[in-house]
Protein backbone atom coordinates (compact mmCIF):
# COMPACT_ATOMS: atom_id res chain seq x y z
CA UNK A 1 0.00 0.00 0.00
CA UNK A 2 0.91 3.29 -0.69
CA UNK A 3 3.05 5.52 2.52
CA UNK A 4 0.82 8.59 2.53
CA UNK A 5 2.31 11.90 4.66
CA UNK A 6 0.61 14.39 5.52
CA UNK A 7 1.54 17.56 6.64
CA UNK A 8 -0.47 19.53 8.61
CA UNK A 9 -3.57 19.07 10.46
CA UNK A 10 -5.51 21.56 9.39
CA UNK A 11 -9.55 21.17 8.08
CA UNK A 12 -7.68 19.79 4.84
CA UNK A 13 -5.73 17.40 6.13
CA UNK A 14 -8.11 16.17 8.25
CA UNK A 15 -10.41 15.69 5.55
CA UNK A 16 -8.10 13.91 3.56
CA UNK A 17 -7.07 11.87 6.39
CA UNK A 18 -11.14 10.51 6.80
CA UNK A 19 -11.36 10.11 2.97
CA UNK A 20 -7.76 8.16 2.93
CA UNK A 21 -9.36 5.81 6.24
CA UNK A 22 -13.21 5.60 4.45
CA UNK A 23 -11.41 4.28 1.30
CA UNK A 24 -9.53 1.00 2.93
CA UNK A 25 -6.27 2.69 3.72
CA UNK A 26 -4.97 1.74 6.85
CA UNK A 27 -3.74 3.43 9.89
CA UNK A 28 -0.23 2.00 9.83
CA UNK A 29 0.04 3.59 5.84
CA UNK A 30 -0.48 7.10 7.22
CA UNK A 31 1.60 9.50 8.97
CA UNK A 32 0.65 13.03 9.76
CA UNK A 33 2.75 15.72 10.87
CA UNK A 34 1.77 19.02 13.07
CA UNK A 35 3.90 21.92 15.65
CA UNK A 36 0.83 21.79 18.11
CA UNK A 37 0.94 19.35 20.73
CA UNK A 38 -2.85 19.83 21.27
CA UNK A 39 -3.27 19.52 17.37
CA UNK A 40 -1.22 16.25 17.97
CA UNK A 41 -3.17 14.38 20.05
CA UNK A 42 -6.42 15.43 18.40
CA UNK A 43 -5.51 13.79 15.61
CA UNK A 44 -3.86 11.26 16.95
CA UNK A 45 -7.31 10.03 18.92
CA UNK A 46 -9.75 10.94 16.02
CA UNK A 47 -8.03 9.09 13.34
CA UNK A 48 -5.67 6.95 14.86
CA UNK A 49 -2.70 8.10 12.97
CA UNK A 50 0.66 8.98 13.94
CA UNK A 51 1.41 12.12 14.53
CA UNK A 52 5.48 13.88 14.15
CA UNK A 53 7.58 16.27 13.15
CA UNK A 54 7.60 17.07 9.43
CA UNK A 55 11.42 15.37 8.55
CA UNK A 56 9.97 11.86 10.73
CA UNK A 57 6.70 11.85 8.70
CA UNK A 58 8.50 12.37 5.49
CA UNK A 59 11.02 9.64 5.78
CA UNK A 60 10.12 6.57 3.86
CA UNK A 61 6.77 8.00 2.20
CA UNK A 62 5.56 7.39 -1.17
CA UNK A 63 3.80 10.52 -1.30
CA UNK A 64 4.24 13.90 0.70
CA UNK A 65 0.68 15.86 1.00
CA UNK A 66 1.18 19.27 2.08
CA UNK A 67 -1.58 20.86 3.73
CA UNK A 68 -0.31 24.02 5.25
CA UNK A 69 -1.15 27.53 4.83
CA UNK A 70 1.07 29.22 1.98
CA UNK A 71 2.51 31.42 4.41
CA UNK A 72 4.20 27.89 6.06
CA UNK A 73 5.54 26.29 2.77
CA UNK A 74 8.82 27.20 3.33
CA UNK A 75 9.38 26.09 6.77
CA UNK A 76 7.87 23.17 5.65
CA UNK A 77 10.86 22.80 2.82
CA UNK A 78 13.14 24.04 5.17
CA UNK A 79 12.42 21.00 7.21
CA UNK A 80 12.05 18.87 3.63
CA UNK A 81 15.56 19.49 3.12
CA UNK A 82 16.99 17.90 6.38
CA UNK A 83 15.20 14.88 4.74
CA UNK A 84 16.69 12.29 2.13
CA UNK A 85 14.39 12.66 -0.18
CA UNK A 86 14.65 10.57 -3.68
CA UNK A 87 13.34 10.67 -6.86
CA UNK A 88 14.34 7.59 -7.79
CA UNK A 89 12.49 5.81 -5.54
CA UNK A 90 9.02 7.71 -6.89
CA UNK A 91 8.51 9.64 -4.03
CA UNK A 92 6.11 12.37 -4.71
CA UNK A 93 5.41 16.14 -3.05
CA UNK A 94 1.56 16.98 -3.77
CA UNK A 95 0.68 20.64 -2.60
CA UNK A 96 -2.45 21.88 -1.40
CA UNK A 97 -1.28 25.16 -0.57
CA UNK A 98 -3.30 27.87 -2.31
CA UNK A 99 -1.48 30.10 -5.23
CA UNK A 100 2.00 27.98 -4.48
CA UNK A 101 3.20 27.27 -8.07
CA UNK A 102 5.38 23.85 -8.49
CA UNK A 103 7.91 26.47 -9.26
CA UNK A 104 8.40 26.89 -5.61
CA UNK A 105 8.68 24.18 -4.39
CA UNK A 106 11.53 22.83 -7.31
CA UNK A 107 14.50 24.77 -7.19
CA UNK A 108 14.47 23.89 -3.23
CA UNK A 109 14.42 19.71 -3.98
CA UNK A 110 16.72 17.42 -5.25
CA UNK A 111 16.70 17.43 -8.83
CA UNK A 112 14.21 16.14 -11.03
CA UNK A 113 11.93 15.57 -7.97
CA UNK A 114 8.26 15.74 -9.01
CA UNK A 115 5.77 17.66 -7.39
CA UNK A 116 1.89 17.97 -8.08
CA UNK A 117 0.06 21.04 -7.33
CA UNK A 118 -3.79 20.22 -5.93
CA UNK A 119 -6.60 22.99 -5.47
CA UNK A 120 -9.24 20.64 -3.46
CA UNK A 121 -12.48 22.47 -2.52
CA UNK A 122 -14.67 22.31 0.62
CA UNK A 123 -17.66 19.59 -0.46
CA UNK A 124 -14.18 17.44 0.48
CA UNK A 125 -14.93 18.07 3.62
CA UNK A 126 -17.74 15.25 3.39
CA UNK A 127 -15.84 13.05 0.99
CA UNK A 128 -17.80 15.02 -2.33
CA UNK A 129 -15.10 17.17 -3.38
CA UNK A 130 -13.72 18.42 -6.76
CA UNK A 131 -9.82 18.56 -7.06
CA UNK A 132 -7.94 20.11 -10.20
CA UNK A 133 -4.15 18.71 -9.94
CA UNK A 134 -1.78 20.15 -12.27
CA UNK A 135 2.07 18.60 -12.98
CA UNK A 136 5.57 19.59 -12.16
CA UNK A 137 8.11 19.32 -14.69
CA UNK A 138 9.00 16.31 -13.31
CA UNK A 139 5.85 14.72 -13.07
CA UNK A 140 5.19 11.44 -15.05
CA UNK A 141 1.87 9.91 -15.97
CA UNK A 142 2.22 6.81 -13.17
CA UNK A 143 2.39 9.88 -10.13
CA UNK A 144 -0.26 11.24 -12.21
CA UNK A 145 -2.40 8.14 -11.75
CA UNK A 146 -1.53 7.54 -7.93
CA UNK A 147 -2.62 10.88 -7.44
CA UNK A 148 -5.70 10.91 -8.60
CA UNK A 149 -6.30 7.34 -7.19
CA UNK A 150 -5.34 9.35 -3.62
CA UNK A 151 -7.07 12.45 -3.82
CA UNK A 152 -10.41 10.52 -5.36
CA UNK A 153 -10.95 9.46 -1.71
CA UNK A 154 -12.19 13.00 -1.29
CA UNK A 155 -14.41 13.35 -4.13
CA UNK A 156 -13.85 13.56 -7.93
CA UNK A 157 -10.22 14.66 -9.62
CA UNK A 158 -9.15 16.40 -13.04
CA UNK A 159 -6.10 17.33 -14.40
CA UNK A 160 -5.34 20.71 -15.64
CA UNK A 161 -2.14 22.96 -16.78
CA UNK A 162 -0.39 24.47 -13.73
CA UNK A 163 -1.92 28.17 -16.07
CA UNK A 164 -5.55 27.11 -15.39
CA UNK A 165 -4.22 26.15 -11.55
CA UNK A 166 -5.29 29.85 -10.53
CA UNK A 167 -8.37 30.31 -11.91
CA UNK A 168 -9.44 26.64 -10.74
CA UNK A 169 -8.48 27.92 -7.19
CA UNK A 170 -10.66 31.33 -7.59
CA UNK A 171 -14.09 29.57 -8.93
CA UNK A 172 -13.71 25.83 -7.67
CA UNK A 173 -11.85 26.67 -4.52
CA UNK A 174 -14.23 29.37 -3.15
CA UNK A 175 -17.27 29.40 -5.29
CA UNK A 176 -18.97 26.29 -3.42
CA UNK A 177 -18.20 27.76 0.07
CA UNK A 178 -19.51 31.32 -1.43
CA UNK A 179 -22.77 29.74 -2.21
CA UNK A 180 -23.35 28.28 1.31
CA UNK A 181 -22.47 31.32 2.51
CA UNK A 182 -25.52 33.35 0.63
CA UNK A 183 -28.35 29.92 1.42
Amino acid sequence: MTRIAVIGGGKIGEALLAGLLESGHATKDLVVAEQSPTRSDEIAEMFGVRVTSVTDAAEGADIIVIAVKPADVDAVLADLTKVDLDSEREQLIVSLAAGVPTGRYEPKLPAGFPVIRAMPNTPMLVGEGMTAIAPGRYVKEPHLVLVREVLASVGKVVTVTESQIDAVTAVSGSGPAYFFLVV
